[in-house]
């Protein structure tokens, strides 16, 4: 497989397995953790019907009143729901669904009879407030179809990491980033202007981010503070570096790449003065680099180094948004 069409199936697989936890229903709160299994289960059970004018029942705990006991259809079914000596999670399940639908029952233990009548009536079994074989088999469906796609998301991520491993160990570098990969750095600590990390990080400025060397490891003709490393869909699509020295920058560009492409260019300002600017381009790994003119007075400011893959990648996703907006809608 050549570099290029790896680098796409990398960057395939880790946008898959980002979309696939994305779209999973999101945990607790501001947990910062994907959800778990039962969450999962719960999530993706059917509402109950709606009753209008339903009304929230009182709280209670188990034990204090034997009527909010959960009643069981045989000690069978009470020994397929009981966590003792193996947790099985069902009542978990069970009452993670009854938080999101029947009223009275967030936070707190309620009227048992209430939770089980209306996950009856949600799943389609016959309705009788007590817990039956079939109720706790869709409990147990549910909650194996989550584990499931949780294996099947543990399966993807793995496939992602081994092909994004295999990349870092033989892909195209620039100054240690692996081009189609997800960068690999740990966030900087804090730093003074003009300090330097002892290992190389990254820092996130707003939507931007960029990698920071060690005094070490940063080379002398590249402006500190200068990389930017741009991302598309969590993947290394650019690298973007100023030089502090341009004589050494072509240099050292046309080592790695080959000799430059120039074209000179007349420009005419605001005032009608006449100037020429010159750009290089270079071609070669996979990648294609440039000056890149940021303000357009100058074009001799900056470097920009593009994964050729990543970028084909972006134009690919662009073209079909492009298409599927013009298809949306009443006909212009």
């Amino acid at each position: 497989m050549s570099s290029r069409h790896r680098i796409i199936g990398v960057f395939l697989l880790v946008t898959a397995s980002i979309a696939g936890v994305s779209a999973q229903p999101t945990a607790r709160p501001n947990s910062g953790h994907p959800p778990s299994a039962f969450e999962m289960a719960a999530a993706s059970l059917p509402p109950p019907p709606a009753q209008p004018g339903e009304a929230a029942r009182p709280c209670a705990r188990i034990g204090k009143d034997p009527a909010l006991r959960m009643r069981y259809a045989s000690p069978e079914v009470e020994q397929s729901m009981t966590d003792a000596p193996q947790f099985k999670g069902l009542h978990a399940v069970l009452n993670m669904w009854a938080s999101r639908h029947v009223p009275g029952t967030t936070g707190c233990w309620t009227d048992s009879d209430l939770v089980v009548s209306r996950f009856q009536a949600a799943v389609g079994n016959p309705v009788t407030g007590v817990l039956a074989a079939e109720d706790v088999g869709r409990l147990m469906g549910a909650l194996a179809a989550a584990r499931a796609v949780q294996g099947e998301e543990r399966n993807r991520q793995a496939a992602a990491q081994a092909e994004v491993d295999k990349l870092r160990a033989s892909g195209v570098r620039v100054l240690g980033i692996v081009f189609g990969t997800p960068l690999d750095l740990p966030q900087c600590p804090p730093l003074r202007w003009g300090e330097f990390p002892a290992l190389a990080c990254q820092k996130v400025v707003g939507n931007e981010v960029y990698v920071e060397l060690p005094r070490s490891e940063l080379p002398a003709w590249i402006n500190q503070g200068s990389l930017y490393v741009r991302l598309y869909r969590g993947v290394v699509e650019s690298l973007h570096l100023s030089p502090s020295n341009w004589g050494a920058a072509m240099r050292v560009m046309n080592e790695r790449f080959g000799e430059a492409g120039v074209r000179t260019q007349q420009y005419e300002n605001g005032f009608g003065a006449a100037f020429t600017v010159t750009d290089h381009s270079w071609s070669g790994e996979g990648l294609v680099a440039r000056t890149s003119c940021r303000y357009g007075s100058t074009c001799r400011d900056q470097i920009q180094i593009i994964s050729q893959a990543v970028a084909q990648a972006r134009a690919q996703d662009r073209n079909r948004q492009e298409v599927e907006q013009t298809n949306t809608g009443r006909k212009f």
